[in-house]
């Protein structure tokens, strides 16, 4: 009898000797929860951004987010001289039925794709920059070519994205200024590595 309990002594002393100490499970488990809350990031790629891209609190009073086009066709950046978009979406904005703005993204792998796809697209009327909206923004107004109304165009660099918002009848920069916020704080969690 006394056999059998020095046996069972001898082999929970054996078994206890290789539990692991209490640091070795603290570390442990801090690198579980580190690898759990760094998600690996989609390609850019494969982004979705269709249900983010225009909402209802983004827009002033009266105008609405309308058709998408995802993705834009080379053509659009080509024509600018531009890169073209890892991933591109657009939508046009509307007023009463009337088609008188978009909203567009443009993400690109490359930081200097973004960088140079800004300097290409900005038009060279009159903007002024906008501290504290992105890493880089400009906001320009001017008339629509071909129309009787003024429009308002907020492009702003955040990250791997470039942003750009047209909305026109209004000279209300700050409403597209604050969708541009907006859209920016939705975006950075997907665009910024």
């Amino acid at each position: 009898m006394q056999t059998k309990w020095l046996i069972i002594a001898m082999l929970i002393f054996s078994l206890s000797a290789c539990a692991p100490s209490a640091d070795a499970v603290s570390t442990a488990k801090a690198q579980t929860q580190a690898a759990q809350s760094t998600p690996t990031p989609i390609p850019f790629s494969s982004l979705d951004l269709e249900s983010i891209l225009v909402e209802e609190d983004d827009l002033p009073a009266g105008y609405i987010g309308a058709r998408q086009i995802n993705p834009l066709p080379d053509y659009f950046f080509t024509q600018y001289g531009a890169p073209v978009a890892d991933y591109s979406i657009f939508q046009d904005i509307e007023l009463n039925g009337k088609v008188v703005g978009f909203a567009g993204v443009f993400v690109y792998e490359k930081q200097q794709d973004v960088e140079i796809s800004y300097q290409k697209l900005l038009q060279p009327q009159d903007s002024t920059s906008l501290n504290n909206v992105g890493d880089n923004a400009k906001v320009s107004t001017g008339p629509v070519m071909l129309a009787d109304y003024e429009y308002v165009e907020v492009m702003v660099i955040q990250c791997h994205a470039l942003i750009v918002i047209e909305i026109g009848e209004t000279d209300q920069e700050e409403l597209v200024i604050n969708h541009a916020e907006r859209l920016i704080k939705r975006l950075t969690p997907l665009v910024c590595r």
